[in-house]
């Protein structure tokens, strides 16, 4: 369920007039509730001119609620008016001047708390916090709805008073008795984090949208969003870009953003980047941050264009969006467009993550993973985690991978503790998966076909990789139409391994291509073999430094199949190989090694093939490599056996995959 930031934007403060009135009057009420019907549409045609007309009329007169609507206008960029935090702290600072003007304190506080429009002071921001929750206190007991709304919000989220969800819930309900949009989008937040009644996505839509129909355009802009993600309501796309569209006339900037997003992505629409450039521009003039990270992202899909992204990046960090932090700091980690300054892209990372964005915390934990910046594994896990948290998808899977990795251990030492992670790794990539990750696909298929964490299940295995797959996921095609070819779990169907197969390594899929190799080396069904397509297959791996295509063709020249034999040529591609520790390899040049097969006979020889059998033995526990050893009187035991031959490269592409989580 999205949630509204009542209070994320900061208000600055001014002295308030002496010469203003301290109560509305019955005049002011009838100004304010006529300015909220012209932004509406109420029984009318909408106009926001008129309506901001008629509220600074009602404000004039003296109307807190009226000034409260303007200071929101400023503070988001809604009814057409430019963001500007200026004007908005003026507005909840004459607000807060006046009795029950406990809503506008809260502006107040949250200006200084964040320093935005005025300068930082958390100490200030405390006092105003308390100060708002006192005069809500009093308000609220008097019967004023504002400062019920006030009171709620305190209790919600624990402002200047300790937090107390079922205080928080009653206040809003007595609230509701007097027809307002906000108190229904508080209670939505907090059915939505289960404060003060059970978590329930379609409970908070259902406050949403009585919000929505009160006229508040940001509640009709989460309404848009739940249907847009199918969040306590059946997925339907277009009724998200009716409601945004209904909020886009109310003159709501960010659902301008929203509506942009819709025409980019082609959701509920016809694709339309043109007109989506045009709703982010019309957002932009109206102040909205995060219009401007998706003008960098629309500019960023064109190469040509890389430098009118950074630009809006550029204009983005600057106005506090954590997308445009987050993407700048990309550009800074690879160099691209910008000078390579991975210091300025961790500081950018950071600021972003402090607010919450969960690419930037992932991006952080990718750098720690990859030696790229000091950390520890725990900070990692720390960073992986808070990605999660923030429901970002390739957050969630990494933290899977992480703690899979943690979870295997040593077969002989695992304990509960380790099951444990397994389990909550499984958890965790499912959540991944389900959200459309296609790599957690194919981390939960490798699971479920070795039996890691789950149930061995070959046949679950197909079909997370065919859900990967058919999104088009090149690396899930390659082990689907490997099984298919194997006949491993699932039945033969040599045609639709062709069909896979050919589409992964058409992709540039290395291992895909040594597997049409072996499928039509051997041939099945309806594919022919055919050992000249074969070669070429194995070429082409080979050419890319792929293990597979190297053994492949050594295989083909040691046994003379569709080309004559050549067991010096066999010898070289599988020393090729080698250096890619490949276990097969090891085994099959072992065995030549030892007997001198396309080598001389020599000690040498021989010595070198235990060491590469041996080796191959640690790295794979193939039972072929250890009769070998044991037919040679070498001992087997692990500890004994020499590190590896080279450096780590893809291993065995002959199976679909049969590593932990990650091995892809």
């Amino acid at each position: 369920m999205p949630r509204r930031a009542y209070l994320s934007a900061a208000i600055a403060a001014v002295l308030f007039p002496a010469t203003l009135t301290l109560a509305a009057s019955n005049d002011a009420n009838g100004l304010y509730q006529q300015g909220l019907k012209a932004l509406s549409g109420d029984g009318r045609s909408i106009d926001l001119a008129a309506g901001r007309d008629l509220l600074e009329k009602a404000a004039a007169a003296g109307s807190t609620s009226a000034m409260q609507r303007l200071g929101e206008m400023y503070r988001d960029g809604d009814s057409g008016v430019a963001k500007d935090f200026a004007k908005a702290y003026e507005w909840f600072s004459k607000e807060a001047a006046l009795p029950n003007g406990a809503r506008g304190m809260l502006g107040v506080a949250v200006a200084y708390e964040h320093g935005q429009g005025v300068g930082k002071d958390v100490a200030q921001g405390e006092e105003w916090y308390k100060k708002a929750a006192a005069a809500a206190q009093k308000g609220a007991q008097a019967g004023d709805a504002d400062c019920m709304i006030a009171l709620a919000q305190c209790y919600a989220d624990g402002l200047g008073i300790k937090q107390d969800p079922v205080q928080a819930w009653n206040w809003a309900i007595k609230a509701s008795e007097h027809p307002n949009p906000y108190c229904f989008e508080i209670m939505a937040v907090m059915t939505d984090r289960g404060q003060g009644i059970q978590a329930s996505d379609e409970g908070a839509l259902k406050q949403m949208l009585k919000a929505a129909q009160l006229g508040s355009s940001m509640a009709m802009r989460g309404v848009s969003i739940c249907f847009s993600e199918g969040s306590g309501v059946d997925r339907d796309p277009k009724a998200a870009v009716e409601w945004a569209q209904k909020a886009v006339d109310r003159g709501n900037s960010k659902a301008m953003t929203t509506l942009g997003t819709y025409l980019h992505n082609g959701v509920g629409v016809e694709r339309d980047d043109s007109a989506a450039k045009a709703m982010f521009q019309r957002s932009v003039e109206l102040g909205d941050e995060e219009a401007m990270g998706h003008m960098g992202e629309l500019y960023l899909s064109n190469p040509n264009d890389i430098e009118t992204a950074l630009s809006w990046f550029q204009k983005g960090t600057e106005a506090g969006d954590s997308a445009s932090m987050y993407y700048l700091g990309e550009m800074y980690a690879a160099g691209r467009p910008v000078k390579g300054d991975l210091t300025q892209a961790v500081n950018l990372y950071k600021r972003s993550a402090d607010m919450g964005f969960g690419p930037s915390m992932n991006a952080m934990g990718e750098l720690i993973r990859a030696n790229k910046i000091d950390g520890s594994t725990r900070e990692m896990m720390q960073w992986f985690r808070s990605s999660a948290n923030a429901n970002w998808p390739p957050g969630m899977r990494n933290l899977a991978e992480a703690l899979a990795s943690q979870g295997i251990g040593d077969p002989r030492k695992q304990d509960d503790n380790d099951s444990a992670k397994l389990t909550e790794a499984i958890s965790w990539a499912t959540k991944a998966a389900n959200a459309g990750d296609m790599p957690a696909m194919i981390d939960l298929g490798d699971a479920n076909l070795t039996g890691l964490g789950v149930p061995q299940n070959g046949y679950q295995a197909s079909i997370w990789y065919k859900r990967a797959a058919d999104l088009g996921s090149v690396p899930a095609m390659r082990k689907l139409g490997i099984m298919y070819m194997d006949g491993y779990y699932i039945a033969h169907d040599f045609e639709q391994a062709d069909v896979l197969l050919r589409k992964a390594a058409t992709a540039g899929d290395a291992p895909a291509m040594t597997a049409m190799g072996t499928l039509y080396e051997n041939g099945g069904g309806k594919i022919l073999k055919d050992t000249d397509t074969a070669r070429r297959w194995y070429e082409r791996a080979a050419e890319l430094n792929e293990a597979g295509g190297l053994r492949g063709l050594a295989h083909m020249y040691q046994e003379g199949i569709g080309v004559p034999m050549d067991l010096p040529r066999a010898v070289r591609y599988y020393r090729m190989a080698v250096t890619l520790n490949d276990p097969k390899s090891m085994e099959y040049l072992a065995r030549m090694l030892d007997i001198g097969q396309g080598v001389a006979k020599s000690d040498d020889n021989k010595a070198q093939a235990i060491t590469l059998m041996q080796t191959a033995y640690r790295l794979s526990a193939s039972t072929t490599a250890r009769d070998w050893l044991v037919s040679h009187d070498v001992p087997t035991d692990p500890a004994t056996m020499p590190r590896d031959q080279g450096r780590r490269g893809p291993g065995p592409t002959t199976g679909p995959g049969r590593g932990p989580m990650g091995g892809r």
